[in-house]
This record gives C-alpha cells, structure tokens and sequence, in this order.
C-alpha cells in the first residue's frame, strides 16, 4: 500500500505555531516594523519617551506655571529643556528605529539641535521667550545648550537601553 506525504516547508500550516521570522536590519521601514529584535528596544524607547513627557509636564504645568517657578527661580527652565532635549532624542531614536536604521548618538543631537533652533525661532517670533534674569541672546544661546545636553544624556542611555 502506497501512502502520500505531504510537502513540508518551512512555514508549516498545520502547526499551531508559527515561530516569528527574523527579517534583517536593511529590510526597510517595514522590515523594520516586524523585527523581533527591534521590539523590545522600541518598546523602551516609547516607554521612555512616556516617562519624560509626563515628567516635563509636570515640572513645567505645575510647578513652572501655577507655583510661578518660570519667574522667581532663575534655573528653572535649564531641567525643562534639558528634559525636552531628552524627549527629543528618544524620539529621534524611535525614529530611527522605525526606519529599520539603527540609533546613534549624533542622530539625537542633530535631531535636538534643530528642534530647539525652531522652538527658540518660535518663541522670538511670538514674544514669549526670553528670561527676566539675564538678555534674550545669552538665554536663547543656554536654552539650546540645555537641549543638546538633555539629547547627549538620552543618546548616551540608548546603550544602557539595548542592554536591559
């Protein structure tokens, strides 16, 4: 008696479960999306990004606009933008990794440094930046600073990241 076999192949269908294919880095954006190894550290970056978000609200909606802290205390806005820089960055990251490219640290900081030029051309534009401690120049100069230091920190983190 002859018995027929079924053509096996790699994926088989009648198995339950499919085990997830590895797609290489190069495989593009959409690649990207459904790589196994990228999203675990896509999901931190997310996370990350939440948790410094929320942080700079806090900072900046109560205690820099209700307490007044944005007018009494001369330092106030250097954590603000400096946790903005951060944000940035993870974003940039993120980015990054969506692309299927993988992050570095120059991506945050070039990221961050054009962010903050836009924001700092924004406020001049519209009157609201500025500081009552010291000339508009100097403060303009040490908000973007404050960015880039905030973006160094969360570009240097993107290895603590990969690790955890």
């Amino acid at each position: 008696m002859c018995t027929l076999r079924k053509p096996t192949s790699a994926l088989s269908p009648g198995l339950p479960y499919q085990p997830p294919q590895k797609i290489p880095h190069d495989a593009g954006f959409f690649g990207a999306l459904d790589a196994t190894i990228m999203l675990p550290m896509r999901r931190r970056l997310v996370y990350s990004q939440l948790i410094v978000a929320a942080l700079l609200a806090l900072l900046y909606i109560y205690f820099g606009l209700d307490k007044e802290y944005l007018w009494t205390v001369y330092w106030w806005d250097i954590p603000l933008h400096m946790l903005g820089g951060a944000w940035i960055g993870f974003a940039a990251a993120w980015g990054m990794l969506l692309m299927g490219q993988r992050p570095k640290l120059i991506h945050c900081l070039i990221v961050a440094l054009i962010v903050g030029i836009v924001w700092e051309v924004f406020e001049y534009i519209n009157h609201i930046g500025g500081s009552v401690f010291m000339p508009y120049w100097v403060d303009t100069i040490k908000d973007i600073a404050d960015d880039l230091i905030g973006a160094c920190i969360a570009g240097l983190s993107l290895s603590w990241i990969r690790r955890v």
